[in-house]
């Protein structure tokens, strides 16, 4: 029961990061033309940060482009690091809420295991 539960666990976390990599691969445009991808996808792809730094990465590799030849992708690369970081700081705010609504005082108990 218990080993078994617990290899569950171990085994299925790398399988899910393995499909998100593979999925986040083939949207980033490096496997197959961004252009020829239907639009959703496109729009999925413009908020994976990995998609324009693939494009400005290649764009520089390939013809030798320089930071103001891939200017689109930079700016992107940005705002989403900006949004990203909002949405981080959100997310902790919201938390600390949470444990100060259940009466956490910030001391973890010594005998406290994960």
């Amino acid at each position: 029961g218990f080993t078994a539960k617990a290899a569950q666990k171990i085994c299925f976390f790398p399988f899910q990061i393995s499909v998100l990599l593979l999925l986040f691969l083939f949207i980033s445009g490096i496997t197959w033309p961004r252009y020829a991808m239907p639009e959703i996808w496109k729009i999925i792809g413009a908020i994976i940060p990995s998609t324009w730094g693939i494009e400005g990465f290649v764009r520089m590799n390939t013809t030798g482009a320089s930071i103001s030849d891939v200017h689109d992708a930079f700016i992107n690369l940005w705002i989403l690091t900006g949004i990203y970081f909002i949405t981080a700081c959100l997310a902790y705010r919201y938390q600390i809420w949470k444990d100060k609504k259940r009466g956490f005082r910030g001391k973890i108990e010594e005998n406290y295991q994960i």
